[in-house]
Order: C-alpha cells, then structure tokens, then sequence
C-alpha cells in the first residue's frame, strides 16, 4: 500500500462521490484512474502519453483513491508534459486535466495503440499502423530501451510491413495475422463512425482515429478501451486526392 499524502486534500465531496459510484459499478475489482487532458489531441499537437495513470487494487480502492487522483492531475505538470506543450508554444494557462475512471483488465496478454491510416507514410491508401506490445509493457510511454512491435497493415491485401519488432517477443510476432486482421476490421468500423461526425465535410485528407486496444485471458479477446481522433499536426500536400 502507498504512502498516503494528506498536504493536499481531495475535496471530501468528490471524495464521497467517486468513492460511491466505485461501489456501485465496480464492487470488489480493481479500477483505473486514467488521465484526460484538454492537451492531447490539439492540431499540431499530440499529448498522448505525456501523463500518468494510476490503477489500484480492489481492497485499496477507497483508502488510495484520493492518492490516484492527486497523482493523475499532478502529472500535467510534469517535466515531459510542461517541456513538450512549452516546445510547441502551448498555452500553459489553459491545460486542464480530467480522470477517466475504468475498471482494470486482469489477465492482459498483449496491448497496443493503433491508427486508421499509417503514421509513417500517411499517403499510403488502406493501411492501418499498430504498436503492440506483450502482457502489460506500456506502449504509449515504455521503459527506456523497450521496443514494442510497430507495423503497418494493409486492409486491401491484409499484408504486414514491420518497422519494429518487441524485445520481449523476440520468436514470435506480439500478434497473429489473424488478430491484426479482426482489429483492422474494428478499429475502420470506428474510423467510418466517427467521421461523418467530426469531419462532416471530409476537409481533413489525413483524418484518421486512434484506439487503446488489449487482448484478453486465454482467449485473447479484443477489448478497445478508448478511441479518439488522431492528429498528424499537418495538412495533407495541396492536390493530393488519395484518400
């Protein structure tokens, strides 16, 4: 258990609240505080893993929540966060950070974050781009030195092009074929949802959504925990048609 930190207190109202609805949705599991900032999908910009989440058991749920929650909004103002949204002349007055709170996958076989269009060659037509990584290995801000996969995959031919392979996979590829190609159909059914909604005149060529993904238990069941839109901070080459 966590030391417990009592300088600055979670408003008792709030406390009150989250700890309820804990009780309520998720008696008896572990949950995770997630962060959600106003600063991570900017155009220009893209904050995703700047900042920190906390996940807690369940029989800490209640004593360590407002600990989870300090932790979460204090690291908007970490130094990576700070220096990077400084680096690209963010307005530092105007950051805010909200917690999204989920309850915590046990039994992960692999996590990954994947794009509807591929991020190294966002010209490319029908191709998706995947980092994946084993079990729990963070993906989106690893240990230094930890490589996760990266590849593309191509919706029209159902091909992989690989530009990273994961250290701890070193015989076998993070996902099969035949996941890579479920996830692909999943992640362009978002992609195909979303866009009449935030791009109803299609003026974005490059607009693509990012997902959380996980591969659950034994059976290494796709779970999609978040979805957004992705920013490439640049427009598409003037003339260019092939979206």
């Amino acid at each position: 258990m966590r030391a417990r930190v009592t300088a600055h207190p979670v408003d008792p109202a709030l406390h009150d609240e989250v700890a309820a609805a804990l009780a309520l949705r998720w008696p008896g599991q572990r949950v995770r505080f997630r962060s959600s900032s106003n600063v991570e999908d900017l155009a220009g910009f893209n904050g995703a893993g700047l900042y920190l989440s906390e996940g807690i058991e369940a029989d800490e749920a209640i004593t360590d929540m407002d600990d989870a929650i300090r932790t979460v909004w204090a690291s908007m103002w970490n130094d990576r966060g700070f220096a990077e949204r400084e680096y690209y002349s963010v307005d530092q007055a105007q950051v805010a950070m909200a917690v999204l709170v989920h309850p915590g996958f046990p039994s992960e076989r692999a996590n990954g974050v994947a794009i509807s269009r591929n991020v190294v060659d966002p010209t490319r037509v029908g191709e998706i781009y995947v980092n994946a990584q084993v079990g729990e290995a963070l993906v989106t801000n690893p240990a230094p030195g930890v490589v996760s996969d990266g590849f593309s995959y191509s919706t029209l031919d159902g091909t992989r092009f690989f530009y990273e392979r994961s250290d701890f996979s070193p015989l076998d590829y993070v996902m099969t074929d035949a996941e890579s190609e479920f996830l692909a159909c999943n992640l362009m059914a978002i992609h195909d949802h979303f866009r009449p909604l935030l791009d109803p005149e299609e003026a974005n060529p490059w607009f693509a959504m990012d997902i959380e993904f996980k591969l659950m238990g034994p059976s290494r069941s796709l779970v999609i925990k978040q979805a957004r839109s992705y920013s490439f901070g640049q427009s598409a080459p003037s003339g260019w048609c092939g979206f």
